[in-house]
């Protein structure tokens, strides 16, 4: 071989090794942004368990006070935040959208959040769309009246 053969041949070796060596970063760079990620998503998955919802049915006195609880319990309400959240999810009518392609809406299974002795945070869906909606409350002659104060499709 000649000189500039295996000065060729030296220079593809060469070439042949970066290349290596730089792909072999790059995967290691990747692996490391991937076990990154899947941190993030442990220490979300740890603050979504932190905010579960308690009980069977998922809903949960989120911001009723004690005061509020009795109060509540006082005017006819056994268990509020059950109640208010069984109640509601009777009144699918509420929702002030049109569902798409046959749907129906409906209030989600623990996506009821009784936020205090006046409003409700609820999500609903037709198993096509999804949205949310605040809702004011109010007890009359041991039945609840409800009120929309906002709703929106999640987009």
């Amino acid at each position: 071989m000649g000189r500039i053969e295996r000065g060729v041949w030296l220079t593809l070796v060469v070439l042949l090794l970066s290349i290596t060596a730089v792909s072999g970063h790059q995967a290691w760079q990747g692996e490391r942004a991937l076990e990154r990620a899947r941190a993030q998503v442990r220490a979300l998955q740890g603050r979504l368990q932190e905010m579960a919802p308690d009980g069977p049915d998922g809903d949960e006195p989120a911001g009723l006070t004690p005061r509020e609880m009795r109060r509540l319990q006082t005017l006819g309400l056994a268990e509020p935040h059950r109640d208010l959240a069984a109640d509601l999810r009777a009144h699918p009518e509420l929702i002030p959208h049109d569902p798409v392609l046959g749907g129906r809406f409906f209030f989600m299974p623990g996506g009821v959040r009784v936020l205090n002795d006046r409003w409700v945070l609820a999500v609903f869906e037709d198993g096509h769309v999804r949205g949310q909606m605040l809702l004011e409350y109010s007890l009359h002659s041991g039945g609840i009246r409800w009120r929309v104060l906002a709703s929106a499709l999640d987009r």
